[in-house]
């Protein structure tokens, strides 16, 4: 019985196949005005037909030491040395890569939107504050040293929850590019929501499609890396399968455009809603 077993032919391992990096955005709504301009994100995402289908192991064949990398937002071109050199990065799928990076264009997009208020108080104005709450710590979101509440349509109530920290919250607010003059009491800040001038009013819509313009140009120069990523992987398949392939990530371009462009119109539709 030994000896059968020893030569019984070793059982084959399950294949690791690609290692899709884990480019994700922080559980990013595609895109916020983060109180209620969202967008879905696109959480694991189905496997593109054959054409786009296990690129990063193709890409590896005959590729020598040239490294891949693909940060969160801007693509590397096909061939480019990676930052940390891993080998994590190598297995990057085209597809996969593009899509995080669709996903991060918008994410950013929706915090540059959330940065131009529209004249009416929401607490989601504030997300993108960061407070340094106390001396050598980093900044931190504001959430994390205050609660954010509306107390009327031009009033915003910021309750911290350690009363040493007041002054770096009101400064933080003072700070940013809202434009707003926080008045700091005992334990509360103050917010007051000025109404928007028509002047300003303008000049925030023009800011809004300023952004979105930006958004689209990052999605334009992700999309030819990703063409050129992958016209390097299928270099030794047929022109159909290379068509397929680039068909598909297209599909995911144009729909990502879409998206960009409604959020900065829904930014502006809320500048007009709240005259």
């Amino acid at each position: 019985a030994a000896a059968a077993a020893a030569a019984a032919p070793a059982r084959p391992t399950a294949s690791a196949g690609f290692a899709a990096a884990a480019l994700v955005r922080s559980s990013p709504r595609w895109a916020t005005d983060r109180s209620s301009e969202a967008l879905a994100p696109a959480s694991s995402p189905s496997q593109p037909r054959c054409g786009a289908r296990g690129l990063a192991k193709r890409a590896r064949k005959g590729k020598g030491k040239d490294k891949q990398h693909a940060s969160a937002e801007e693509l590397q071109p096909s061939g480019a040395d990676g930052a940390d050199g891993g080998d994590e990065h190598d297995e990057v799928d085209p597809v996969d890569a593009l899509k995080a990076s669709l996903a991060a264009t918008a994410e950013r997009l929706g915090n540059e939107l959330a940065q131009l208020r529209t004249g009416r108080a929401h607490p989601g104005m504030l997300e993108h504050i960061r407070v340094v709450a106390y001396e050598g710590t980093p900044p931190a979101p504001i959430s994390h040293a205050a609660a954010v509440s509306v107390r009327d349509a031009r009033t915003l109530l910021v309750t911290v929850y350690d009363a040493s920290t007041s002054a770096a919250v009101e400064a933080a607010i003072l700070a940013s590019p809202l434009g707003l003059t926080p008045q700091r009491g005992e334990s509360d800040i103050v917010v007051p929501v000025p109404e928007l001038t028509p002047q300003q009013r303008q000049e925030m819509a023009k800011l809004a499609k300023k952004a979105m313009e930006g958004a689209k140009e990052r999605v334009r120069r992700n999309r030819q890396k990703a063409f050129e990523r992958t016209r390097a992987a299928l270099k030794d398949d047929s022109k159909d399968e290379l068509k397929r392939a680039e068909a598909d990530m297209q599909k995911l371009v144009d729909k990502a455009n879409k998206e960009l462009a409604a959020l900065a119109a829904a930014k502006e539709q809320k500048l007009i809603d709240s005259a």
